[in-house]
């Protein structure tokens, strides 16, 4: 795992990638596909139709093949299984058998694209997109079932109908411990206040400080965006000096051991830094909206010193009880003293151009 985030010369270590505007109105259509499934209608790259599985790829990925013998990659919209460098390659191995026993070779699938979702491009492979239905079950992708066995996590590849869903699917497999779920330190699920959907995996230790969030307009507001794809939550040992980490590639943020002492309203300084980094990562997935590494980190630094500004004043908290707290003013007297975008560019001139992103030292 690479650590993300180093400490700003002000502030922490918090790190980046990629924002949902406010709140986004969807609409869940549920409708019966049979009426729509042409039994003579084939699936290609420019259309929907039926296809013959020939095997599972990844824990996300089928090879499919239509009636002219074409094949397609298929990449079930809205989730994601564990990379090969994971738990040295067993979990994708299990994942992608569990994957394979679901559909197994000969099933027939239907392909059905997703409005506004471009495919992937890939060299010599015909990789699209799509929601993946069989016969027996063609109101309620296969994806869902991929998310119940817990071999998979969602993921914001797009906005589609069945995010809710999804992010329900997932949270019954922390809760029933299924599949990889049961080999994590994430062990319950958190849902903000309001939420009627989904919820957060996360490890036990990490809830305080989400409650502590959850209570502030700034948080309220933030959760509520991030829990339409969930994004797990735990606490590792970090290199030091680096506070927190938000890996876009696993789709989880985690919290440095050193920090977990601190009053759970600071933790939350570091945690609201990492969750702007999801929603950068959610929008990067939905809208294609990227504005670039520095930008990120700026935008995360400055949402952490308006959040601890709205706890404590301009002049942030007045007698500090934890180094995250001296931290955490630090940010903010940088923030107050517009320095943190000329911090940002010169701390992360070697991460922006690397494959991570973090905060140096300056």
């Amino acid at each position: 795992m690479k650590p993300l985030y180093r400490l700003l010369p002000p502030l922490l270590a918090l790190t980046a990638i990629f924002l949902l505007p406010a709140p986004w109105t969807m609409a869940v259509a549920e409708r019966s596909r049979v009426s729509l499934m042409d039994a003579d209608q084939s699936a290609t790259r420019q259309s929907d139709g039926w296809a013959i599985v020939d095997f599972a790829i990844s824990p996300e990925v089928i090879q499919v093949h239509n009636k002219d013998g074409e094949r397609l990659q298929v990449w079930h919209i809205g989730l994601i299984g564990p990379d090969p460098v994971q738990d040295g390659g067993s979990w994708s191995q299990r994942a992608t058998q569990s994957h394979d026993q679901l559909l197994p070779k000969g099933t027939k699938v239907w392909l059905e694209s997703q409005a506004g979702t471009q495919d992937p491009t890939k060299a010599g492979a015909n990789w699209v997109y799509r929601h993946v239905y069989t016969e027996q079950l063609p109101d309620a992708p296969v994806g869902a079932e991929l998310l119940r066995s817990g071999m998979t996590w969602v993921h914001p590849l797009a906005l589609h109908s069945f995010v809710d869903l999804y992010a329900d699917e997932q949270a019954s497999a922390i809760v029933d411990r299924a599949g990889l779920w049961a080999e994590t330190q994430s062990s319950e699920v958190f849902l903000p206040e309001g939420a009627l959907h989904g919820g957060f995996p996360v490890n036990p230790r990490v809830v305080p400080t989400l409650k502590s969030l959850d209570s502030t307009s700034m948080g309220k507001e933030l959760l509520s965006t991030v829990n339409h794809f969930p994004v797990e939550m735990g606490v590792v040992r970090l290199p030091r000096g680096v506070l927190g980490a938000m890996l876009p590639r696993f789709y989880s943020v985690q919290l440095s051991e050193e920090i977990m002492d601190a009053p759970p309203e600071s933790i939350a300084g570091v945690l609201i830094h990492e969750l702007t980094h999801a929603k950068q990562t959610i929008n990067a997935g939905l809208l294609d909206l990227d504005p670039g590494c520095y930008e990120n980190e700026i935008e995360a630094f400055e949402v952490t010193a308006q959040y601890w500004a709205t706890l404590y004043g301009p002049n942030g908290k007045k007698n500090p009880v934890h180094q995250l707290d001296n931290q955490l003013n630090m940010n903010l007297r940088e923030y107050n003293n517009q320095r943190i975008a000329t911090n940002v560019r010169r701390a992360y001139g070697h991460e922006c151009g690397a494959a991570f992103l973090g905060f140096s030292r300056l």
